[in-house]
């Protein structure tokens, strides 16, 4: 907390006097202690306004800046953000009720069809998408796991498990009715007024949010990991078969609804806003080991790179992915996550953010996060597998947070010295990730390399397992 509060002293007055428009391009991309400044001032407001019942409100909102308390702590490492965001995760959670009778607690809103209160997968998915993440870097930081979290007098661990058990207990399995083994994907409710009673397929961006949010889940409720890995990798599968690509490896566009269902009706191409929610699961996938490669996320970043319209200082984002539609989108939210994956794509967001005077507090954290001039990551640990352990088939392995890093390298190897490599994922944003196919009956060696965007790595020390 000293560092937040020495940055936020040295910063104060030129924050005050920061121009809303144009002229804010006189900010200097370097000056990484404004940002932390500026991630601090915004998310130590009063932000009491997200905890709300309406799954809307959750999912448009509160799941983004519970997002951005995640992003600032791993800049960070100030557990004040891992605090924020338990307290208001907590007050979200004891807002859920089974309102439509089906047995399961969850969140809904009358918004879209009047006073007909529905439950969204969509919006279920975008909040505990982002609940995951936050109980995930709990796992992954064991000195906090003692302390009390102040909102719900629990401590993190408790609050850990508290999350997890509803969201598998209730949230997600209120929406088994609607998942397709034979399609492999959810389907909108059968008595659902927005989608006229008809019974489709979800639009992509709807049903990858839950593939997100199963991701998540999956790390940390091992009875459940093979069936929200199965879900989640059949949706993501079956989205990859929907891109359109060039013989270039490029992405040309996606569908915002495309067909899975004898029913379903064909959409117009995705635009920009949804789009960044299908991005987020094809990154989550491929740390996973999910239907999508490396390769695969960096023709997303180049597309996106590539719906960059205005000037270089005075960058816009077009809303499809051929220049059609509005041209003042700027480029944020999960969009920076594709920062580690292509040239340009943290820069042209700063300048777009900066140009148009739209820095929101949710921005904030993820400028921080990827920020070009951050300092070096700093020494972390590994968690699991343990030294020595013995492990299965599938292997979900798991670090502490390297303050100032953005993403992770995960290596495998047969050799202590890691000569050879079995595994070399790289650019993993979480601090786990699950490895499928590692060789039976072998003792195996991995390690972590964290890194950022300023060039900046550390690598972590290195533990053997088994793999029975």
């Amino acid at each position: 907390m000293k560092r937040i509060l020495a940055a936020l002293t040295a910063a104060l007055m030129l924050l005050c006097a920061l121009p809303l428009h144009a002229a804010a391009l006189e900010l200097p991309d370097g000056d990484y202690e404004l940002w932390q400044a500026k991630a601090y001032a915004g998310l130590s407001s009063d932000l009491s306004s997200i905890v709300s019942a309406d799954s809307g409100t959750l999912a448009w909102g509160a799941s983004y800046v519970i997002n951005a308390y995640c992003r600032a702590y791993q800049a960070t490492g100030e557990a004040f953000y891992l605090e924020r965001a338990g307290g208001y995760l907590y007050g979200i959670f004891q807002l859920a009720e089974d309102n439509d009778g089906d047995g399961y607690k969850n969140w809904g809103t009358g918004y879209y069809s009047g006073e007909t209160y529905e439950e969204f997968c969509v919006h279920t998915g975008a909040i505990l998408s982002s609940a995951g993440e936050w109980a995930n870097l709990v796992a992954s930081s064991p000195g906090l796991w003692g302390k009390t979290e102040p909102a719900s007098g629990m401590t993190y661990r408790a609050l850990c498990d508290y999350l997890v058990a509803e969201a598998t207990s209730n949230m997600i399995p209120a929406f088994d009715r609607d998942w397709s083994g034979r399609l492999g994907l959810y389907m909108s409710p059968q008595d659902s007024v927005y989608f006229n009673g008809k019974r489709v397929s979800l639009p992509n961006n709807q049903f990858l949010a839950m593939a997100a949010a199963l991701i998540q889940f999956a790390k940390l409720s091992p009875g459940h990991e093979e069936e929200y890995l199965c879900r989640a990798r059949r949706m993501l599968g079956r989205f990859h078969c929907k891109l359109w690509y060039d013989c270039r490896g490029d992405i040309l566009r996606w569908k915002y609804r495309d067909w899975y269902f004898l029913l379903d009706d064909f959409s117009s191409k995705e635009d920009f806003s949804h789009g960044m929610w299908s991005a987020r699961a094809a990154i989550m996938g491929y740390a996973n080991g999910l239907a999508f490669t490396e390769d695969n996320i960096r023709a997303f970043a180049r597309l996106y790179k590539s719906m960059v319209r205005g000037t270089q200082d005075e960058p816009l984002l077009a809303q499809h992915r051929d220049g059609s539609g509005t041209q003042d989108n700027e480029l944020f939210l999960f969009i920076y996550d594709l920062s580690p994956f292509g040239d340009a794509i943290w820069s042209t967001g700063y300048k777009t953010a900066v140009f148009r005077g739209t820095v929101r507090t949710e921005d904030t954290a993820r400028i921080l996060l990827y920020h070009e001039g951050a300092p070096a990551p700093l020494g972390f640990g590994l968690l699991a597998p343990e030294d020595g352990a013995q492990c299965g088939g599938r292997v979900l392995f798991r670090w502490e947070p390297s303050v100032h890093a953005c993403k992770y390298t995960l290596q495998v190897s047969r050799s202590a010295d890691f000569s050879s490599l079995l595994v070399d994922r790289a650019s993993i944003l979480d601090t786990c990730a699950f490895v499928e196919g590692l060789p039976a009956g072998e003792t195996l060696y991995w390690r972590v390399i964290a890194g950022n965007q300023g060039g900046g790595s550390f690598t972590s020390g290195a533990r053997s397992f088994h793999v029975d």
